[in-house]
Formats: structure tokens, sequence, C-alpha cells
């Protein structure tokens, strides 16, 4: 089992590597979209859970798949967790994560909006409230 500095360091390249769509691809098939939803259960204001929202926001991108993949796992409420950080580097990539979900995904939406996501989201647009979110 790998220690955390070298679990973050993984967790980077892989984010890295989901930049490209086939490297994207092979990380969904690899478990890597399980892993990443995982490694949200963490304490939010931890690198590794910043980097794994990171991860989700750069798998999710036009990638109907990786979006599914992600839903499947739970990875939208986890999401919506982590809105509620008070770390603001980890609440905006939970942010750009939720919105590569969302596009062009009714289902996604649809779970976005059923986690607490819409209401979370309306907090931090009237000045960064956090909200307690039951998911």
């Amino acid at each position: 089992k790998a220690d955390a500095s070298t679990q973050l360091q993984a967790a980077r390249v892989l984010s890295n590597l989901a930049l490209n769509q086939q490297n994207s691809d092979a990380i969904r098939v690899a478990g890597g979209v399980q892993a990443f939803v995982s490694l949200l259960s963490g304490p939010p204001d931890n690198d590794i859970v910043r980097v794994a929202a990171v991860a989700l926001s750069q798998l999710s991108f036009e990638s109907p798949a990786n979006k599914t993949a992600i839903h499947e796992s739970d990875g939208i409420p986890a999401l919506v967790r982590l809105l509620g950080s008070d770390r603001p580097d980890t609440v905006k990539w939970a942010a750009c994560a939720l919105a590569e979900l969302a596009f062009n995904s009714n289902a996604n939406a649809a779970a976005i909006r059923s986690a607490g996501g819409v209401r979370q989201m309306v907090g931090l647009l009237k000045g960064g409230a956090h909200l307690d979110v039951a998911v």
C-alpha cells in the first residue's frame, strides 16, 4: 500500500493524464473513477481530496462514459459535500467538476439538485456562505 505522499503524487499524475481523452478512458477502465470518488470521503482540507476533485473534473470533460461512471460511483453527492469546505481551492474544483458533470446531462443535473448542490451553489453566490447539506 502506498503512503499518503505517494498516493498524492499518483493522483496528480493521473489528473494530468486525464486531459487526454484516450488516457481518460483508460483511467476509467482501470477503476480510476471509483478510486477518485473514494478519495473524496477524506477530510475536505486534505490535498488529495482537492486533487481528486480536479481529476474528476478533468475526467468528466467531454466524456459521457466518465460522467456516467462518476454518477454511478456516487461522486455527485461527494462533490456537493465538498462545496461546504473551508478550503477555497477545494470548493472551486468541486464546483468545476459539478459543472462538467451537469453539462449536457439531465441525469447528472437532477442528481446535483437532489444532493443539495443548487442550494450550496446559491449560497456560494451570496458571498460564500457554506450550507450544511444532508447527503
